[in-house]
């Protein structure tokens, strides 16, 4: 559900915004290509790049039309040339990069003038987790141990385990005030409703995102290179 809702809003993103003049599109932390497999079909991209640090989600990327490309996106420059890029897209990484100046400034670089730059990432302000912080608990999509989700509300740290550490957690504000730092400039944005909730609760979750995004329990937003 939640892959689905977020697709869903980098698509609406993306037709709202710029889909007839995106025709290169470079995709960080591109995992086995499943996000932009649903992404690229629907713009019609011309070329799709992805990278990664794992070889063996790049393989399955091929098979997926991706060209790949290995690359620890925290050191080191992208090996593409200046300007060349019409998208940048971000999906669910930027919250596992050290050095989140660095690949901005990259990003910025091998985007072409006015290109775009289409980020989610799980926000740290989403309602429930200030409600779960005021409670005394660990907010939600952050982890103090890299084997147990410890301290969170209805969670068992020996059955949830961790799945991916998230080393930069950012709320609506912060994100904005960063991508302004690096000559971006936001034109739309979204909350995206979470898997974790029962149904019932998805509803307002929903409801709530689409309200304001910086209660969503991911941002979705699409910025543009100035």
């Amino acid at each position: 559900m939640e892959d689905y809702e977020r697709v869903k809003a980098l698509l609406h993103l993306i037709n709202k915004c710029c889909s007839r003049s995106i025709k290169r599109i470079l995709d960080l932390g591109c995992g086995q290509g499943e996000v932009i497999q649903k992404i690229s079909p629907q713009i019609k991209a011309e070329l799709v790049v992805g990278i990664d640090i794992e070889e063996t989600a790049l393989k399955v990327a091929k098979k997926r039309n991706v060209m790949t490309v290995k690359c620890d996106l925290n050191v080191g420059g992208l090996p593409f040339r200046d300007n060349y890029f019409d998208l940048v897209l971000m999906s669910e990484v930027i919250e596992h990069i050290y050095n989140t100046d660095h690949i901005l400034l990259e990003s910025r670089r091998v985007l072409k003038p006015f290109g775009y730059l289409l980020v989610s990432t799980p926000n740290l302000a989403w309602w429930l987790n200030r409600l779960v912080l005021l409670l005394g608990y660990q907010p939600y999509f952050t982890n103090v141990s890299v084997k147990y989700d410890v301290g969170k509300l209805f969670r068992h740290p020996l059955k949830t385990g961790c799945k991916g550490q998230h080393i930069r957690m950012f709320t609506f504000k912060a994100l904005r005030e960063l991508l302004e730092f690096y000559s971006f400039r936001i034109i739309i944005s979204r909350g995206v409703t979470s898997e974790l909730l029962p149904s019932f609760i998805r509803k307002i979750d929903k409801a709530i995102g689409h309200f304001s995004c910086s209660l969503g329990a991911d941002i979705v937003l699409l910025a543009q290179k100035l």
